[in-house]
């Protein structure tokens, strides 16, 4: 899932809003923002956060120009993204994942 795909090749991060700022009900009132036509779009295929149709889990994938490293964002509450966190970062150590060479390793 593209969030934004006039925005992808651009590149930018959006062309109207920020696409972060239209979800649980800090939707723009002006509905045709793409970004807040995307949100509308987004909630309908992975379910209003925090309702019974919502996903059960979301991976959200970014890209920055800050010089971060590799970083793992995660709720503490959630003890899945709690594991994988701990996992991936194993992996990025080098120890850990199936044949011991992390991830991307060659």
């Amino acid at each position: 899932l593209i969030p934004t795909p006039r925005a992808f090749p651009a590149p930018r991060r959006f062309i109207d809003a920020d696409l972060n700022r239209q979800f649980a009900g800090r939707r723009s009132e002006d509905t045709q923002q793409l970004e807040a036509v995307r949100a509308a779009e987004i909630e309908a295929q992975l379910g209003p956060k925090g309702s019974a149709q919502a996903c059960d889990v979301v991976v959200d994938l970014h890209t920055t120009t800050s010089n971060m490293g590799c970083t793992l964002i995660v709720n503490s509450y959630c003890q899945l993204a709690l594991r994988a966190a701990a996992y991936l970062t194993q992996a990025w150590a080098g120890g850990g994942g199936e044949g011991g060479g992390g991830l991307g390793g060659g």
